[in-house]
């Protein structure tokens, strides 16, 4: 709390102020581990490393997208959670495609809407493996002729 006087010769004004610079603070950056993957899901932890507490919480922002299908499949989650020390777990589920690189960005904030994000955090993994569901699409007893050549 801070004051501030301005002194005239017929009065004296007197007024106290006081800042709220939760509201300018932005994380760090957040290293983001993956672990426990699946063809279908993986888990996110993160933590930060200078233990700073947040009164009013944290919000999250995870975008995830498989590469090189930006276009068509993009999933943003927004998590609203107290987390005094920055710490986190999350499971992404339903991912389509089994071993298949996937980029995930990570951001966060201050609980308010008029606070800014931090740099976003990015980590590219691989699904695991899986047994096809199907084998593959053939023609039955279908071969391909090369041009004059007689090769089947």
């Amino acid at each position: 709390m801070s004051a501030v006087s301005f002194e005239d010769r017929s009065f004296m004004f007197l007024e106290y102020f006081s800042c709220f610079l939760l509201l300018a603070v932005l994380p760090a950056k957040l290293p983001v581990n993956v672990s426990n993957k699946t063809p279908n899901s993986v888990r996110l932890s993160w933590e930060n490393d200078k233990k700073y507490s947040y009164e009013r919480g944290l919000e999250y922002n995870i975008t995830v997208e498989p590469v090189n299908f930006k276009k068509y499949n993009l999933t943003k989650y927004n998590l609203i959670k107290y987390s005094a020390l920055l710490k986190y777990d999350f499971i992404l589920e339903n991912l389509s495609y089994a071993y298949w690189p996937y980029v995930v960005r990570l951001t966060a904030r201050v609980n308010c809407n008029t606070c800014e994000w931090n740099e976003p955090t990015e980590v590219t993994f691989n699904t695991t493996e899986r047994i096809p569901d199907r084998a593959p699409h053939t023609y039955i007893s279908g071969f391909y002729n090369y041009g004059n050549d007689r090769t089947v």
